[in-house]
């Protein structure tokens, strides 16, 4: 274990008193023995053979479905295949399904069994909305497997408690990467040491024909291994510098917890334009998805591919090690209370960006137009006035996917974003309030940095935030959750902008990012002018803003524009429109819509509207403090 030490101004045992005591059921250990078959994963095909101790009598068995990090009840059931039990020579034993819970099945164990044989197949490469960073994919080279899609559990035993033997045979040529302990590799079979079945659900594999295994700088703490699959070996070539800065995000983390909770860490990253796009967090490794040659691309890496692998790096500290005590549970059958998510993921996606900067992947310059893009789209988030921050958490996973039209109406999973703006708004208050002497880092080390005698778990509520941060800073900590988070809002508040030594300013141009963002989206913005957004077909984006001009003048996500004042439709040629309106006192739009044109004139006269960040001096630049490393 590391030699890090928590260095926080609270004492060990305050900081215990903020968690709360996790009550979970313990039963008599037991041991299941799987062999996970993938020589057919390259032909979208997964087999698994599980053996788990049973008693004469009724037995119930489960298939995962409340995944952890998904936060849904999504266990992809609808690919699984060849289900069959027998006893331990092979006789046959009927099964059925529960008639109210499509993830249960049960059956009756014959006198004399004490062990079941339970086989299943499992249709790769169709995840559903939800259920992509926990689905099972393949090709002729690359593989990735979720235990949750080739396992089964029996009933009433803790999955803590159940001690999980596994093995994994593998196409030729294949290697596996994984946070399993491995016992030994024979014959092109892993034998992993025995782990409990939360570990074993914990931990995905990347497999293939071309695994390429970098050891990232971590200083004092655990070792920590970026794990590389791809088609292509020219795509895991990626630079020394890019190497250099993802061992800066490991050391900077360290700093920033002050204490590990694992021995080794592993991201395992596919390379790859035929696996989705994807990260889920895992408490000792993640599993990241990016397209083929995202990793030596600058231009990918200054967007979501850039502070991906931070974001799920934090998670095994929050999310993971630390959890809301709704979404503690000793199955995976359980429902789960996903109220917290605005610091689950909120505060995740906060550290994500803070330590994707200290290590050197983004600048500051281009943070604050990160940044200034992120407030300009949820000042324009017109769902907040019915339903609140917290609700979106409630109901995450409805939010993931649902109509595109109209979608600043409903909101989204705006707990990230809209949470990550909560903390740094917590970050600037604490700051603010203490005279630069505490910051949100203490908070993180308290809270987040302090390990438990469990080596899986810790659960918390609101409270134990709430009393977290009066320990640091006296301050209306519940008053501010209630207002930001749990109640619906007129607008978006943006006192943080101050506090950080900002200010917002419209221009006419676009900063870089968001210019960026454009071009390489093949779309034209004009959220801050017209309140609309369209692609360079001309259809107009589901995220048109209620009340602004093109909702006012009738326009509809989903039509098409074919005319902009009178000339045929180009992108260039809209945004052209759009700075003419000041002389010209309004946009003249000619649509498609269905089989019938509409020609639609937006009265609008201020030009073009882009949101940037500008330095106030009366108030210090926290924004750059926050962000400034703290490591050599």
């Amino acid at each position: 274990m590391s030699s890090l030490r928590f260095a926080a101004s609270l004492s060990i045992l305050t900081i215990m008193a903020f968690f709360s005591v996790v009550p979970v059921t313990r039963s008599v250990a037991a041991t299941m023995e799987v062999t996970l078959d993938t020589r057919d994963l390259p032909r979208r095909l997964l087999h698994s053979t599980i053996e788990m101790p049973v008693s004469p009598g009724p037995f119930t068995f489960w298939y995962p479905e409340w995944i952890p990090g998904i936060h849904a009840p999504r266990g992809p059931i609808q690919n699984m295949a060849g289900l069959k039990v027998s006893d331990s020579d092979g006789n046959p034993i009927a099964w059925t399904r529960d008639p109210l819970n499509r993830h249960r099945f049960d059956c009756m164990v014959p006198a004399g069994v004490t062990r079941l044989r339970i086989s299943m197949d499992y249709i790769t490469n169709q995840p559903s909305t939800n259920s992509k960073g926990v689905d099972s994919y393949g090709n002729s080279l690359l593989g990735v497997v979720n235990w949750n899609t080739v396992l089964l559990y029996p009933d009433g035993i803790s999955a803590a408690d159940l001690r999980v033997t596994a093995r994994v045979v593998l196409p030729d040529t294949w290697q596996a990467a994984s946070s399993l302990p491995l016992n030994a590799t024979e014959n092109n079979i892993n034998r992993y040491e025995p782990v409990s079945f939360i570990e074993l659900m914990d931990s995905p594999m990347l497999l293939g024909e071309h695994l390429r295994q970098i050891d990232l700088a971590h200083g004092e703490g655990p070792p920590v291994y970026l794990h590389l699959g791809s088609e292509s070996p020219q795509a895991l070539q990626i630079d020394d510098e890019l190497i250099a800065q993802y061992g800066k995000m490991v050391t900077e983390a360290y700093a920033l917890f002050g204490s590990a909770h694992y021995d080794q860490y592993h991201f395992l990253v596919s390379c790859s334009n035929h696996i989705p796009y994807t990260g889920l967090e895992h408490l000792r490794s993640s599993l990241n998805g990016v397209g083929e040659r995202d990793l030596l691309s600058e231009e990918k890496l200054n967007g979501w591919v850039g502070y991906l692998l931070p974001h799920e790096f934090v998670h095994s500290w929050c999310g993971k090690y630390h959890r809301p005590q709704g979404m503690v549970r000793d199955d995976f059958h359980s429902v789960k209370d996903t109220r917290l998510l605005w610091v689950y993921e909120g505060l995740t996606q906060y550290l994500g960006h803070v330590l994707t900067v200290r290590s050197g992947i983004w600048d500051l310059e281009h943070y604050r137009q990160v940044l200034a893009t992120n407030l300009g789209r949820f000042m324009r988030q017109e769902g907040r006035q019915w339903r609140s921050l917290e609700d979106t958490a409630a109901d995450s996973y409805h939010l993931r996917g649902g109509s595109a039209s109209w979608s600043k109406l409903r909101r989204g999973q705006d707990y990230y974003n809209e949470g990550l703006l909560f903390w740094l708004e917590v970050d600037a208050l604490l700051r603010e309030q203490s005279e630069d002497k505490q910051s949100l880092d203490d908070f993180v080390a308290a809270f987040l940095g302090k390990s438990g005698e469990s080596t899986e778990m810790l659960g918390f509520n609101e409270q134990d935030v709430i009393d977290a941060l009066n320990a640091l800073q006296p301050y209306d900590w519940q008053g501010l959750i209630d207002r930001t988070i749990k109640g619906p809002q007129d607008a978006l508040p943006l006192d943080v902008v101050t506090r950080l030594g900002y200010r917002i300013e419209f221009r006419s141009e676009a900063a870089k990012y968001d210019a960026d963002r454009e071009k390489n989206g093949k779309y034209a913005s004009a959220y801050h002018s017209l309140g609309m957004a369209v692609r360079s077909d001309g259809s107009i984006s589901g995220a048109l803003v209620p009340g602004m001009p093109a909702d006012q003048a009738g326009l509809a996500p989903g039509m098409e524009v074919i005319g902009v004042n009178g000339k045929k439709f180009s992108l260039d040629r809209f945004r052209d429109a759009i700075k003419d309106s000041t002389t010209r006192r309004n946009v003249e739009l000619l649509t498609l819509d269905g089989d019938l044109f509409k020609t639609f004139t937006l009265p609008y006269a201020e030009g073009a509207r882009y949101l940037h960040l500008v330095r106030y001096e009366e108030n210090p630049d926290r924004l750059a403090a926050i962000l400034k490393p703290r490591t050599e």
